[in-house]
C-alpha cells in the first residue's frame, strides 16, 4: 500500500516525545509506517468530504490524509503548529489547523465523515471522555479509525529504546493508559465494525499495534 509521507528535511519535531525521526530511520521506519498502513486499511478508496485527525503531531501523516478527503481538519495540544503549517505549505497540500485537545474538541456535533485517533488515548487518563468527544462530532454513518500500541514485553521494551533516543521524554510519564482498559471503552462508546493488528499472524495480547473502525 502506498504511503506518501514529507521529505525528511521538510518536517520538525514538535514535543521531546514527537518520534517523527524514526519515520526515516531504516528498519525501524517499517513499524512506525505500518501504524499509518494500518488506518489506511481501514479507511478505504473512497474519498470523503471532513476528516480530522486527532494529535496529528509533526504532521508525518497529513500529505497522505489530504488525499483522501475534500477538507483537511488537523488538531494537537504542542504549540508548534505554525511549523506544521509551514510543512503543509512546503509540502503542498491543505489543512485546517486548531490547538486544543480531544477531551474538548472545539466542533460542532455531527461534523466529521472521519475521525482519525492514532497513538493517542494511551497518552490519556480520561480516555471515557476522549471518546464521547469523538462520538459527539462524528457524523452519523461516519467512521472513527483508532489506533493503540499493544502492552506486552516485546513492545514495553522497544518503546524503552525509542524513547532513550528522545531526550526530555519518559515511557512512564507518557503511556498512562493501556490497551486492555482503552479497547473495553472504545466497544462501549461505538459499534466496532472492523479490527487490525500487526503483525497479524499473532494473538491480540503478543501484537504490538491494534487498529479499529468504529461507528455512532
Amino acid at each position: 500500500m502506498s504511503l506518501h509521507i514529507p521529505r525528511k528535511e521538510n518536517i520538525s519535531q514538535t514535543l521531546p516525545s514527537d518520534p517523527v525521526k524514526f519515520y526515516y530511520v531504516p528498519f525501524v521506519r517499517h513499524f512506525f509506517l505500518q501504524r499509518l498502513r494500518l488506518v489506511l486499511k481501514l479507511l478505504g478508496q473512497q474519498k470523503v468530504e471532513r476528516l480530522l485527525e486527532i494529535g496529528c503531531g509533526s504532521g508525518i501523516f497529513l500529505k497522505e490524509l489530504s488525499t483522501h478527503c475534500q477538507r483537511l481538519h488537523a488538531l494537537d495540544v504542542h504549540e508548534a503548529l505554525s511549523a506544521v503549517r509551514e510543512l503543509s505549505h512546503i509540502e503542498g497540500f491543505s489543512v485546517y489547523l486548531t490547538r486544543s485537545s480531544v477531551l474538548e474538541l472545539p466542533y460542532k456535533e455531527d461534523s466529521f465523515d472521519v475521525v482519525i485517533c492514532a497513538s493517542v488515548l494511551e497518552h490519556l487518563h480520561e480516555v471515557s471522555k476522549a471518546l464521547q468527544e469523538i462520538r459527539r462530532i462524528l457524523k452519523p454513518g461516519g467512521k472513527a479509525i483508532i489506533g493503540i500500541p499493544v502492552e506486552n514485553f516485546i513492545v514495553h521494551n522497544a518503546l524503552k529504546f525509542f524513547y532513550h533516543w528522545l531526550p526530555g521524554a519518559r515511557l512512564e510519564d507518557e503511556h498512562v493508559s493501556f490497551y486492555s482498559e482503552i479497547i473495553p471503552l472504545i466497544r462501549k462508546h461505538f459499534r466496532v465494525q472492523k479490527e487490525h493488528r500487526f503483525p497479524f499472524f499473532v494473538p491480540l495480547s503478543l501484537s504490538w499495534y491494534y487498529v479499529c473502525e468504529a461507528t455512532k
